[in-house]
């Protein structure tokens, strides 16, 4: 292979590697900026998304926010980097921080609403719309609403000034990086409506101009099955689809296009039918106008696969090599590289190339240490051990950016026929519909047939019949698969008559659409009387032909494992050197492994391993022209395959590794006490104190959450007493190193036992606003009383900022406070006894119930759960040590394998040699030449995230994969609320044999 190739495979260029959120909240400072950019790249990250953010105290687009987006484009010139501008103060994108909404109603977002009146009436607001008369007598008032804290995007008045407020600016003082540099703009879930059918001021003439009718008396059928709501509907939908699409999306990608800029970004509820009406019309067409289509994933979980596949679908018909996903947001603190590792390997197999992590934050300090956590920076312990999985992520994904797409299945979506169920209350027949629509993309995954969707409005605009094949832009398809849906627009309509007429193979699904456009329509009813039809999804791949079934993957009795997904590109030789084609599989369950034969079509194979970029042989045979290849998946494991059509044309770069003629050493070889050879500092957070407003007892033995909320709700200056307890082991006098760690210590006045504590600032701990201030030798056994006192106020606007974020996102995404009140934190060299009760939870947690006190530092555990062992708030790095003597028959053929990770990486050393890190299974690694008869050092090395620092302690679910602000507060707030749970919960930190 070109040994060019090769070497992009070893150390992929930036362009190629992650951009993650940079959240910058807080005041900002241009060392500070540089030193982070600085940061970013040493782990491997291409670049990153200037992103303004809650919390941040710098004026937006001010000045001093310039001088830092200019510090950023100049580090990126010089690094290689990408700078790229987040177009929001905040998000969703569009209203300019208030800037754009703030130019009057007519700019601001709308929601259609009617009522059942007597008498025709006048809203005393200007916002009656119109009335009109039902056959059964009744007479709607129709009318909107305003949320005057966002915008009308069917408006292109108010999108060419949204436009002058954030994108301008940015021109002016970086247009001449555009497209380098500052490589472009990311926009952020733009929306019309997440509260009900939209209105705008321009919908009635734009109606009329579409359809040649009035809107207004047909306003009733989007509410009511009456008339002939069904053509009406899909009008009415099929209109605010038109106007989202080139009004906002379409305006934007076009101004960045003739100035040399890059768009990026994505919409808002992609997921499923019913979500993407009010907020899109349908979420596809949109992605025609990104130069960077890109999608967005929250959570620890995954499925359902449309959303990545909506957008892998438009990015290859439109020629997009680039697609990106902004993931990982809500996963929590204690989200690990082998969960990080399977989301995305899931959203890769599905066309995404290019990761964005959320986020990076700029501080933790306050209300940012729980914005969706978790932040994927340098406040976190395993930082220095990032660059792998950025390297991981960026190998796969400049393969599948950079081969060729040629799928042979298109499945139309059926978003349109969505329109015609939606009433704005019951909605009946989305679900279902949605839940078909879902079966026949399970059905097709299943079966291992890679396939792109077909939205209506690109097969308008890009599709045309080619012999017996539908070309849709750069994609030419055999087979076209309907799925259950009730309407087509009139343009698929003639362009599948035209390829079922030119001998197009064509399969129906289900029941078949009979409206065009809402419509009954006979042309329709001739065409579903062509091609195949199947009763069910299930049916489906039994349907297809065999040159749409070219690659299995099944088990032992020749079934399809289903959960283990597959894609492929082909890779020319002007690319790689030697022309073939990458196969990428992903084990989409994440709790069994799977046993696998393999086939794909061609000659020969080697395995890409992705972890260190080398090509490694596989063993694999030839049948029927295509590759078979033995494989176990781990669960949540992947395989990467070039494969090519002439035996010999793949050279590997690296040996084969085979585990399965070793023989792991046995487990009881490493029971009993592991030195505690070294460690991080210990940490215990002090979350509960008693505290007074203005000298008055306000709670005894509260978490700290409430008290913000409370001083809050009396909107004026608050004195704040707060007393902490730490309790000392009887037997313990701490002596060695201590620091109480607080955020802003300067507002504090702090007193340790009735005696003041000297503030003297001695440096930070894991984020640059956790203050250090020494404490050494302050405590004693038994009960001691840590005392803060603060001034907690706030300006008027956060008052007035917090009312308006209680009617809408985009405010309280943009919130920031003058004063705080978070834990604090005690960090030194000793332990963290538990006397009381552990529980076990799901999701590998545990529920205390106890006190904690502080001991002598544990100087041996054993393997398994450390955080009863004298750590349950540690977090950092442990060095474990045993030595492990060994007979001369246990030397050679042996391995190393353990079963549980309880750690983000576990490194292990050997006899002073260090053997390999782990972030993902298998967990298994080959001891040949390490070992030697006799005593033997085994070191373990185990690094935990920022979980057990910094919680959430108390949900009562335990465990979250779904973490937000609100997972944080004992009491509701605007975050919201969970059940609360007073006792505290811990993930499991170690490692199981």
């Amino acid at each position: 292979m070109d040994p060019d190739f090769l070497k992009k495979l070893q150390n992929p260029p930036k362009e190629f590697r992650p951009i993650p959120f940079w959240s910058w909240n807080e005041k900002l400072s241009v060392a500070e900026t540089r030193r982070q950019i600085a940061e970013m790249e040493r782990v491997g990250i291409g670049g990153y998304f200037m992103h303004a953010r809650g919390g941040l105290q710098t004026p937006y687009l001010g000045e001093e926010w310039m001088a830092n987006i200019a510090a950023g484009v100049e580090e990126a010139r010089e690094r290689g980097m990408g700078a790229w501008a987040y177009d929001e103060n905040g998000w969703p994108s569009g209203f300019g921080d208030g800037r754009v909404n703030g130019r009057g109603e007519r700019y601001q977002q709308k929601y259609l609403r009617y009522e059942v009146v007597d008498a025709p009436r006048e809203r005393v607001d200007g916002r009656t719309i119109t009335h009109v008369r039902l056959e059964d007598g009744r007479l709607l008032h129709f009318y909107y609403d305003v949320n005057p804290f966002y915008v009308d995007t069917l408006d292109p008045e108010v999108t060419s000034a949204f436009l002058e407020e954030v994108y301008r600016p940015y021109q002016e003082r970086f247009g001449a990086e555009f497209g380098a540099a500052m490589p472009g703009f990311f926009t952020d879930e733009p929306q019309v409506s997440r509260n009900g059918i939209p209105w705008s001021l321009t919908l009635p003439e734009r109606y009329q101009e579409a359809y040649g009718e009035a809107l207004l008396p047909l306003l009733p059928q989007l509410f009511l099955p009456v008339g002939d709501y069904r053509r009406t509907r899909y009008r009415f939908w099929h209109l605010v689809q038109e106007l989202f699409v080139t009004h906002f999306t379409q305006q934007i990608y076009d101004w960045c296009q003739e100035r040399g800029a890059k768009l990026t970004g994505h919409m808002v509820l992609e997921e499923t039918l019913l979500v993407q009406i009010t907020s899109n019309g349908a979420v596809m067409p949109h992605y025609e106008f990104f130069h960077v289509p890109g999608m967005d994933w929250l959570g620890r979980h995954i499925n359902p696969p449309t959303t990545p596949l909506q957008v892998a679908s438009v990015a290859h018909q439109v020629g997009r090599k680039a697609i990106l996903s902004e993931t990982f947001a809500l996963t929590g603190w204690n989200v690990s590289f082998e969960e990080l590792k399977w989301m995305f390997d899931w959203q890769m197999v599905r066309g995404v190339t290019l990761l964005c992590q959320h986020l990076e934050g700029y501080s933790l300090r306050g209300i940012r240490k729980r914005d969706y956590p978790p932040s994927l920076f340098y406040q976190q312990p395993w930082w220095e051990k990032y660059r792998p999985f950025n390297d991981y992520v960026s190998r796969l994904g400049m393969l599948l950016a950079e081969g060729e797409v040629a799928f042979d299945v298109l499945v139309l979506h059926p978003q349109s026929s969505a329109w015609l169920c939606y009433d704005d209350a019951k909605n009946e027949g989305i679900e279902a519909l949605n839940a078909l629509f879902f079966a026949v993309t399970d059905a097709l995954e299943a079966a291992h047939v890679p396939f792109h969707y077909g939205d209506e409005r690109i097969l308008r605009r890009h599709g045309q019949v080619d012999g017996a094949a539908l070309r849709v832009g750069r994609q030419r398809y055999s087979v076209v698969v309907v799925p259950p849906m009730d309407t087509l627009d009139g343009s698929t309509l003639s362009l599948l008559q035209q390829y079922a007429a030119n001998g197009g193979t064509l399969i129906w699904v289900g029941r078949q659409p009979t409206l065009v456009a809402g419509v009954l329509n006979e042309r329709l009813a001739e065409l579903c009387l062509h091609g195949t039809r199947v009763p069910t999804p299930a049916d489906l791949p039994a349907a297809l032909p065999a040159t749409a079934r070219s690659i299995a993957v099944t088990d032992a009795e020749g079934r399809e494992i289903g959960p283990i997904a597959v894609t492929w590109r082909r890779l020319s030789a002007d690319l790689a050197g030697t022309p073939c084609r990458f196969y990428f599989l992903a084990n989409a369950d994440a709790t069994n492994d799977y046993a696998a034969t393999v086939r794909v079509p061609g000659a020969s194979a080697v395995q890409f391993v992705a972890e260190d970029g080398s090509l490694r042989p596989i063993p694999h045979r030839v049948e029927d022209g295509r590759v078979v290849i033995e494989h176990r998946f781990p669960r949540g494991g992947s395989l990467a395959l070039l494969v090519a059509d002439q035996p010999g044309m793949l050279q590997p770069t690296a040996p084969a590794v085979d585990l399965s003629t070793r023989e792991p050493l046995p487990a009881e070889r490493f029971a009993g006490p592991w030195e505690l050879a070294g460690r991080d500092p210990n940490a215990l957070t002090l979350d509960t104190c008693d505290f007074w407003f203005d000298g008055e007892l306000q709670a005894e033995g509260e978490h700290v959450s409430v008290i913000q909320g409370r001083a809050l709700k009396l909107e004026r200056p608050v004195e704040i007493r707060m007393r902490f307890a730490v309790q000392v082991a009887p037997d313990y006098r701490p002596e060695g190193e201590l620091f109480l760690v607080l955020e802003r210590p300067e507002r504090y006045r702090v007193t340790l036992n009735g005696e003041p504590v000297e503030m003297a600032d001695q440096g930070c701990y894991r984020d640059t606003s956790f203050r250090k201030v020494d404490i050494r030798g302050r405590l004693k056994p038994g009960r001691n009383e840590l005392v803060l006192e603060t001034t907690f106020r706030q300006p008027p606007e956060v008052y007035e900022n917090l009312r308006r974020a209680a009617v809408f996102e985009a405010e309280k995404n943009k919130l920031t406070y003058d004063s705080e009140i978070e834990a604090i934190y005690l960090v030194g060299d000793f332990g963290v006894a538990t006397p009381g009760t552990f529980t076990p939870l799901p999701r590998g947690a545990v529920r205390y119930r106890g006190e904690f006190l502080l001991t002598a530092p544990p100087r041996q555990v054993t393997l398994g759960d450390l955080t009863p062992q004298g750590l349950p708030f540690f977090n950092g790095t442990v060095r474990l040590r045993k030595r492990v003597t060994l007979g001369a028959d246990e030397v050679a053929g042996r391995s190393f394998r353990f079963a549980e990770r309880m750690a983000h990486v576990v490194g292990l050393t050997v006899n002073g040699r260090h053997v390999r890190d782990w972030y993902w299974r298998p967990y298994e690694a080959d001891l040949d030449g390490f070992l030697k008869e006799g005593e033997n050092l085994f070191e373990l090395e185990l690094t935990s995230g920022l979980r057990n620092l910094l919680g959430p302690h108390h949900l009562e679910e335990g465990e979250s994969y779904g973490v937000g602000p609100g997972s944080f507060f004992k009491e509701p707030n605007i975050w919201g609320h969970a059940p609360w749970n007073d006792d505290y919960c811990f993930v499991a930190f170690g490692l199981k044999v």
